[in-house]
């Protein structure tokens, strides 16, 4: 991803800079088959907003990740500010109303620096930080929707997750950067705390790094990216089938997609998803068939005109994708862009930066006919966002 070369890439870096501080052959659906690289721009939809900024303090500073919809509310995290400082879970109505549900505290007994969108199951909120806890490694923990937070699993020293967790079968997958010689992993984890590592990642030619990946499964076959390794270098999609590895596509570089920003979804048997390089060195949209045959469907030609460094999966809607990119517009402050089956790109909306958001940071979520999402920075206090579109 840092071949990318953008003037301001912080909200899709802060977690990595944090972190170095201390296939079966099925058919794309028709309505996504074709491709193209062109590319549109239309005025702001009348129905942009933002909903809430946060004041850096109490509310939280530089909210990040998809939110999660919950009973007609959304959740989410930040990773900094709340009452200690380490970043909080905070529960917003779609008219703006937000709370605080938990401040983390850090040290030894609670975790920091929450990573990645939270996920829901019975009712209950889980997700990772990438610090705190015994090692300072980071935790997994489980949350309530009324504040009762409870430390289910340190990470050891050498590791640390990242990206968003999946839920199948009984058990949360998820992905783990690792330091020193440890390359990462995926592993699994019950709501209990029974950890076990999948598969550790052995470096190039291997998959590694699997940064802000998370994990799609498809028939029991478990998808996801590495920010490098592959045969070039480069980066790649991975996938693992009863414990056992192998790199789908090795992304080259140049033209083609590079150092994946974000996992995959899974349309209808292809895996979809966002990366660096493409034609003007500013990020891509990208698809890939279950046999590993991939495929450059929009390459982004950054400011004034066009958005650069898309950085979280895409969101599907009716066989358009939607997204967010880190930066370029005529603000250089990001956009919101719709890809359409022909790969024809539209942007939706450019940020212009404080008092308007900035940098937004996570994968776009549909709550009745409406886009939501996060801005890592600018708002009223320059610290993020919550808008809808």
């Amino acid at each position: 991803m840092s071949a990318v070369t953008v003037p301001r890439t912080l909200g899709l870096f802060v977690v990595s800079a944090l972190l170095s501080a201390c296939m079966d052959g099925a058919v794309p659906p028709q309505s996504l088959r074709q491709t193209g690289a062109a590319f549109s721009s239309m005025p702001a939809p009348a129905g942009y907003r933002v909903i809430f900024s946060f004041d850096g303090k109490k509310d939280g500073d530089g909210p990040r990740g998809a939110l999660l919809a919950v009973k007609g509310f959304f959740y989410g995290i930040t990773t900094g500010g709340g009452k200690f400082g380490n970043g909080v879970v905070f529960r917003i109505s779609p008219s703006g109303q937000q709370a605080v549900v938990y401040a983390f505290k850090g040290g030894t007994s609670d975790g920091r620096i929450p990573n990645g969108p939270l996920i829901e199951v019975n009712g209950v909120l889980y997700g990772t930080t990438t610090r705190g806890g015994a090692n300072d490694s980071g935790i997994f923990f489980s949350l309530t929707t009324s504040g009762k937070e409870k430390v289910i699993y340190s990470f050891g020293s050498t590791e640390s997750p990242t990206g968003p967790l999946f839920y199948d079968k009984g058990v949360f997958l998820g992905t783990e950067v690792g330091f020193g010689s440890d390359r990462g992993s995926v592993y699994k984890i019950t709501p209990q705390g029974a950890f076990k590592a999948i598969y550790y990642f052995q470096g190039q030619p291997d998959c590694y790094n699997p940064l802000d990946s998370g994990i799609t499964v498809v028939k029991s076959i478990l998808y996801g990216t590495a920010r490098y390794g592959g045969a070039f270098g480069n980066g790649c999609i991975f996938k693992i089938k009863a414990g056992k590895e192998g790199v789908l596509y090795s992304f080259k570089g140049g033209k083609d997609a590079q150092q994946p920003t974000s996992g995959v979804i899974a349309v209808n048997g292809t895996l979809y998803g966002t990366a660096g390089g493409g034609t003007k060195s500013d990020g891509t949209v990208f698809r890939a068939t279950l046999l590993g045959k991939e495929h450059v469907l929009y390459a982004f030609k950054g400011y004034p005109n066009d958005g650069s460094v898309p950085n979280s999966p895409p969101l599907d809607i009716k066989g358009n994708l939607y997204g967010v990119t880190d930066s370029g517009g005529p603000h250089n402050s990001g956009t919101i862009f719709k890809v359409d089956a022909a790969g024809h790109e539209t942007v939706l909306y450019a940020f212009k930066g404080q008092p308007d958001g900035s940098s937004p940071a996570g994968a776009l979520i549909d709550s009745s006919g409406k886009l939501y999402g996060t801005t890592s920075s600018g708002g009223k206090y320059g610290v993020g966002t919550v808008f809808t579109i």
